[in-house]
């Protein structure tokens, strides 16, 4: 534990996977976050408008979908796109059992309800769900590993079936967090990774079958659906999203 090593602004250590620090001992989501103050927000914004402009619909039907889990930082995106942008989302869940709760319930529900958008909630096979989440503990000890992957990619292949040009996720977590120094609006390469990181043959070895890996098929690389970081085009603060 002598070698242990902290960022010398926000203390963080380089236990945590990933980290990457700069020859002045500060970690890359320091040093990120630092370049905020160069970004022309209102720029940012303006060109959020325009590409919200450019797919919306006089039909009726979803121009956009947005990931959901019902908490402040949902909450905050579909205010963002509907009230202010004049959007028409359908918001998408990847149900996750394990860490439901009466309250996160609430929440989902009054997401609907508070901006009027429909929901589709996608819910992997309960019993396989259980058998993968003990999998993933035992083989890499990240118990929600699976559901995690699903997150990202069952809501841009539900948005591909249903012909919704655009779908909307909060933060880049890798470069929020720090393990990249490239800031991008586009999470296709997020999913790519994700797809990488399912290795399905691993999976297939302890049983698996390619019906219960259906969930981590990746959408098409010519796919006509956009996932995009909404926090590329806001400042993203989650504490004021509160």
């Amino acid at each position: 534990m002598n070698n242990l090593r902290r960022c010398v602004k926000c203390v963080m250590p380089d236990t945590r996977p990933g980290s990457i620090f700069n020859d002045e001992g500060v970690c890359l989501a320091c040093v990120n976050y630092a370049k905020r103050s160069l970004v022309d927000w209102k720029d940012r914004y303006e060109q959020l408008r325009q590409l919200c402009e450019k797919y919306k619909r006089t039909d009726g039907y979803y121009d956009c979908a947005i990931g959901v889990s019902g908490g402040k930082d949902s909450h905050f995106i579909v205010h963002t796109l509907k009230n202010e942008l004049g959007m028409n989302p359908l918001l998408i869940t990847v149900a996750d059992p394990f860490t439901k709760t009466g309250i996160g319930t609430h929440n989902l529900n009054n997401i609907m309800e508070a901006f009027g958008c429909d929901h589709i909630t996608y819910t992997v096979n309960p019993e396989f769900s259980k058998r993968i989440v003990r999998m993933d503990f035992e083989d890499f000890g990240e118990p929600l590993r699976f559901i995690e992957m699903v997150i990202y990619i069952a809501p841009v292949r539900i948005a591909e079936s249903l012909g919704i040009p655009l779908i909307f996720y909060g933060e880049n977590p890798a470069y929020d967090y720090g393990t990249t120094d490239t800031e991008s609006p586009d999470i296709y390469p997020h999913i790519l990774g994700m797809g990488n990181k399912a290795d399905a043959s691993k999976y297939k070895e302890r049983g698996i079958t390619d019906k219960e890996l259906n969930p981590l098929i990746l959408p098409g690389i010519n796919t006509n659906t956009m996932p995009i970081y909404i926090g590329y085009y806001v400042p993203w603060e989650s504490t004021k999203h509160l």
